[in-house]
């Protein structure tokens, strides 16, 4: 007897078939909430589909299912003639995690001809990979003339984590835009290094940046009391 989970899969297959490019596109993404790996094959075939936003929401949905089965048929979508297709496909093999796409994540990276949004899912993807042969990298991104590229950076980087990743974030919190800052924050929060607190002090002391959530001094304090508050319970776990 057939499953419910095997019925709605057929269904949503059938559906990636058919001629409204709109009802292909809902199709991969819910076989992307699907999250089996069952989903992988059809969501491949339309990796090749004639519309670019199905192929974007093929290589989205690919990305969530998480399967190495999906690495090469990604791979081959860094290629795609279409920016939003490359920026999907990019982010989705972050999601997958294998360390064999490292270098070609890197290319992706370090292609000043690339669309921004396909550079930045890179950074932030090689930062998931957790190959500490991504840090030089990242920490040069960090300085691109794109800050959508250095805030990738910044994600990548957090990701990546230890002192070498924090002292390189230190640097990045005079970056010029607000936005780069704020990642940047956001990264050195998540790391817990207390070697930033000074330089995030300065910060609450002399960036008053308004932005969607606060200042960026507000958000600076609220990093420092995160660190503190971190530390102070390491100590208590010690004692």
């Amino acid at each position: 007897m057939e499953t419910q989970a095997n019925q709605e899969l057929k269904t949503l297959s059938k559906k990636l078939k058919n001629e409204n490019w709109e009802v292909r596109v809902a199709a991969a993404r819910e076989l992307g909430w699907f999250g089996e790996a069952e989903a992988i094959k059809p969501l491949v075939v339309v990796l090749k589909d004639k519309n670019s936003a199905v192929r974007a929401e093929a290589a989205k949905a690919l990305g969530s299912i998480g399967e190495k089965a999906a690495l090469e048929p990604l791979l081959l979508a860094l290629n795609d003639e279409d920016q939003e297709v490359r920026f999907r496909a990019a982010a989705a093999l972050g999601e997958i995690g294998d360390k064999r796409v490292l270098e070609t994540l890197l290319v992706v990276l370090q292609d000043k001809n690339e669309y921004f949004n396909a550079r930045f899912a890179s950074a932030a993807s090689l930062g998931k990979l957790g190959d500490i042969r991504a840090f030089e990298p990242l920490i040069g991104a960090l300085k691109d003339s794109s800050n959508t590229v250095r805030l990738g950076a910044a994600q990548g980087l957090k990701e990546l984590g230890g002192e070498q990743a924090t002292e390189a974030l230190v640097k990045a919190l005079k970056d010029a835009d607000k936005e780069v800052r704020i990642a940047v924050i956001d990264a050195l929060a998540k790391l817990g290094d207390e070697s930033a607190l000074p330089s995030l002090e300065w910060i609450v002391q002399n960036d008053h940046t308004d932005t969607w959530c606060g200042t960026v001094a507000k958000i600076a304090a609220q990093a420092i009391e995160n660190i503190r508050q971190r530390a102070e319970t390491k100590v208590l776990t010690k004692t």
